[in-house]
């Protein structure tokens, strides 16, 4: 026997709790996730999970209906179920349901359980009290300010993060770390003045000789069939923060391209052996053909880097 209840008279989202302050809409950047209760026609998967989500759901949107309100939901729920369960298991939910209505972290629970629900989360609101007539042109509003919103937010985010070996801000450079157009850019960016100007003041940190040398020291020792260093595989090789390897990566390009030499050496088969940079006091492999050591494919390195680290 199918549910009577007049879903019309509940609360089927969470909007009619904002307050609007006599606005036609709101706007969200990032996007505000909502809560939605619909009546599905099937529901698959777990049967347990499924009905103990779009009850707790009812039951956030709608805190003062009854037990018996929430229990012919449930049931009305589990009239559309792929997989039917028990009475007693149907009682079970509905008990456990009930115990966490007055949980403090019953609007966590709900929206963690419906964040797969991408269409909950909105850049914009239109006031419920906007005339059907003007909700039209009001959406076309909100949603133009969302995204002059959006789009200032990125290019602010742009430049508080500013890396300074990036170059000064100008706006095309802006527009490619922000992944904008510069048409996007040029618009937006004379509302973003005082940022612009921190971010050109960034000064480049002072290079640290015991980083420098911990750095230099891990690609001297690089094992070459990991392949090629990258910027994340150093973070991993040394535990230092990925903002301080690129702020240092300028200056091991001299190391990088000896080590992408030697792998390009062994993948073309130009060699009988492996070059491996090996620590000092190790034995001193010669390479056969090349009539090379690793101890002099070392000292061109260190040659290499001198001039740096005299600098330091």
């Amino acid at each position: 026997m199918r549910s009577k209840l007049e879903w019309s008279t509940f609360n089927n989202n969470n909007v009619h709790t904002l307050d609007f302050k006599g606005a036609d809409y709101l706007v969200y950047y990032p996007e505000k996730q909502f809560v939605h209760f619909h009546l599905p026609q099937i529901l698959f998967g777990s049967t347990y999970q499924q009905l103990m989500r779009y009850l707790l759901t009812f039951i956030y949107l709608n805190p003062d209906q009854t037990d018996d309100v929430f229990k012919e939901v449930l049931i009305a729920l589990h009239i559309n179920c792929e997989n039917k369960i028990s009475d007693s298991e149907i009682q079970k939910i509905l008990e456990e349901a009930i115990l966490l209505k007055n949980d403090p972290d019953l609007e966590t629970i709900v929206l963690q359980a419906n964040k797969h629900e991408k269409k909950n989360f909105k850049g914009s609101v239109i006031n419920p009290e906007v005339p059907s007539d003007k909700k039209g042109a009001i959406k076309g509003i909100a949603r133009g300010d969302y995204q002059r919103t959006k789009t200032t937010e990125q290019i602010k985010t742009t430049l508080t993060n500013w890396n300074p070996y990036w170059g000064e801000p100008t706006n095309k450079l802006i527009a490619n770390k922000a992944k904008l157009s510069l048409k996007q850019v040029n618009t937006y960016i004379p509302l973003l003045k005082s940022e612009r100007k921190k971010a050109s003041l960034i000064k480049k940190p002072r290079p640290s000789n015991k980083t420098f040398k911990l750095l230099w020291k891990t690609l001297l020792n690089w094992d070459l069939s990991i392949g090629i260093p990258t910027n994340k595989d150093l973070v991993k090789a040394t535990g230092l923060g990925l903002s301080t390897i690129e702020v240092y990566s300028p200056s091991l390009k001299g190391l990088k391209k000896k080590i992408r030499a030697a792998i390009k050496d062994k993948n073309d088969n130009r060699t009988r052996m492996s070059i491996e940079f090996a620590p000092f006091d190790q034995k001193n492999y010669v390479n056969q053909e090349a009539g090379t050591t690793t101890e002099e494919i070392q000292n061109e390195m260190i040659e290499d880097s001198q001039f740096l680290m005299e600098s330091l």
